[in-house]
């Protein structure tokens, strides 16, 4: 069982909303890189399953 999650901000100063409007960082990652291929690594035994249970 979980405990609810509390109403509070997660900060607690409004002025934080400056450093995320002016971030200028720039995220280059391999996400969609990994993504794809978690997708590969799902379908790969999503496909076999279907192809053994034909031949039954």
């Amino acid at each position: 069982m979980h405990i609810r999650a509390g109403i509070a901000d997660w900060y607690k100063e409004w002025q934080v909303i400056y450093y995320l409007i002016n971030s200028k960082e720039n995220i280059v990652g391999e996400i969609k890189h990994e993504y794809c291929k978690t997708l590969e690594r799902l379908e790969f035994p999503a496909i076999t399953k279907k192809a053994i249970s034909r031949l039954d």
